[in-house]
């Protein structure tokens, strides 16, 4: 059993920093506003809320699937940017990955067997693959210094996973591509016993120096690499019959192997972030666009959730920011939204995050220092619990 939380918790999710969409200057003034504040009042009911002790991010914090221009250092800027109001401060942080940013997770892996320490200070770091809690059955019982890291989240065993305590109500946070229909990536891992993911595969090798400096990038360097190629193959084509150790032959593969490495995994990673969410939407696999009422009566596994001690099931991904109460489930789903221009979501229902504190849950949006109520845990035009 997680010990009753005393300070108030801001869940945030879907920033998606280092993407085309990131509304990254926006979430930039928010960082800095929590971490100055004291008291502010919601806009449109009467209450207050205040600084808090814990930072839930909900997954896709990072966008590692489909960085700006394919280059994975927007993400690493805007990152250390943005989340360096955090550094150092008493804030107990909870990273929970998502599809887009699961890399943070394995790299905490990583970290932990080799022994490194990824941060120092005053910061509390749990970095989280799918959810938190995390069940015993797949938590690592070593941690080192501060920074406990723990093993995706598997229900394989069906053990009861205890929800965390704040004020009258226990919660579960996850992402929420939980709720894709399909789930190949994570089933072919499971099955693999590792991890399994094209898409980061090849955003992997786009990233590599070189592949960035000459795939799909007219600059100098491309165009002498282009002007060398074509000529190669005006070369090889005196050389039709030639073999691997003729001239011709070594030629033609040195210039197949430079091709296959740089321009290759541009285009892949590229195509990739465009063709699989078609196919997933082809096929109504994502739940991406699902409002919460959807996803409970929709999406949600009863079988599984019988296992889950908890009141109120808090999750991004989807983007659509609400609050959904299901009588049958007896339990609140509540989406914290998104810090991204997506069609899908409203401009007016955009730079969402939850509050959550002893009275319950305050689905909220921060609008340039402000706060503007969504859903609210007591006051009765826009509550929770209808």
């Amino acid at each position: 059993m997680i010990e009753e939380q005393e300070k108030p918790w801001i869940v945030v999710s879907d920033i998606h920093l280092g993407g085309s969409e990131c509304n990254f200057i926006d979430f930039r003034e928010f960082v800095s506003w929590v971490d100055a504040l004291g008291t502010a009042r919601i806009e449109g009911c009467e209450y207050e809320i205040h600084k808090p002790g814990t930072v839930v991010l909900l997954g896709d914090a990072l966008e590692l699937w489909d960085p700006r221009d394919d280059d994975r250092t927007n993400t690493i800027n805007e990152t250390l940017i943005a989340l360096s109001e955090l550094s150092g401060k008493n804030y107990k942080i909870v990273y929970v990955a998502g599809n887009h940013d699961e890399d943070v997770g394995e790299i905490s892996r990583l970290c932990q067997k080799n022994g490194a320490n990824i941060c120092s200070g005053n910061l509390d770091l749990k970095v989280v693959e799918r959810q938190y809690p995390e069940t015993a059955e797949v938590a690592y019982e070593g941690t080192f210094k501060n920074i406990p890291i723990v093993n995706r989240m598997l229900d394989r065993k069906h053990l009861q996973l205890d929800g965390v305590t704040i004020g009258p109500h226990k919660y579960v946070f996850m992402h929420g591509h939980q709720f894709d229909k399909g789930q190949f990536f994570h089933r072919a891992s499971r099955v693999l016993g590792i991890r399994f993911d094209p898409i980061d595969y090849f955003q992997d090798l786009a990233n590599v120096s070189l592949t960035k400096e000459v795939g799909l990038r007219f600059n100098k360097t491309s165009m002498i690499f282009m002007g060398l190629l074509a000529a190669f193959v005006l070369v090889l084509s005196q050389f039709k019959n030639a073999t691997i150790y003729s001239i011709g032959g070594f030629s033609l593969l040195v210039a197949s192997s430079f091709f296959t490495l740089t321009v290759i995994p541009k285009v892949v990673a590229s195509s990739n972030t465009v063709i699989w969410p078609k196919i997933k939407n082809r096929l109504h696999l994502a739940a991406k666009g699902l409002t919460p009422q959807q996803i409970a009566e929709e999406r949600y596994n009863k079988e599984k959730g019988k296992f889950l001690n908890t009141d109120v099931i808090v999750f991004g991904h989807t983007h659509i920011p609400d609050a959904y109460y299901s009588k049958d489930i007896q339990k609140l789903f509540i989406n914290t939204g998104c810090w991204v221009c997506d069609k899908d979501c409203p401009e007016d229902q955009r730079n969402t995050f939850l509050y959550i504190d002893d009275v319950g849950p305050h689905l909220l949006k921060w609008d340039k220092g402000g706060v503007k109520c969504l859903k609210h845990a007591k006051d009765s035009q826009c509550r929770l619990y209808t």
